[in-house]
């Protein structure tokens, strides 16, 4: 079943390539309908998360967002409602450009950059 609207796949395939290749549209698919990503749609905007667990903390990481900046803080209450859901003590977005930080809401901080090496 395809979850994803055939407008943004293409924008979707291109920020998959650009964050290192990790993931094809179907690898993601699979993993929400097997419970290990959660996706939360508003609008035309999607957002996915995963659950990790560290051993001091329960994260829910923002893994991706496609669509407008607009939609998604509007999606927002969704993902804060599902991580105190789960016990989460930590929300984190990965692979975030930086221009995403001018929309961020209070409380939001930033802990670094990622860097990534093929090999």
């Amino acid at each position: 079943m395809r979850i994803i609207d055939p407008v943004m796949e293409k924008k979707f395939n291109r920020m998959l390539r650009q964050c290192g290749g990790l993931y094809e549209i179907s690898d993601i698919e699979q993993l929400i309908n097997e419970g290990k990503m959660q996706s939360f749609v508003q609008g035309a905007t999607w957002i996915v998360t995963q659950i990790n667990e560290f051993p001091r903390r329960k994260v829910l990481e923002i893994v991706f967002v496609v669509g407008t900046v607009a939609e998604a803080i509007q999606a927002l209450p969704q993902v804060y409602t599902f991580a105190d859901k789960i016990g989460a003590t930590l929300i984190m977005a990965s692979n975030a450009r930086d221009g995403w930080w001018t929309y961020a809401q209070p409380g939001w901080k930033k802990l670094g950059s990622i860097y990534a090496k093929e090999i």
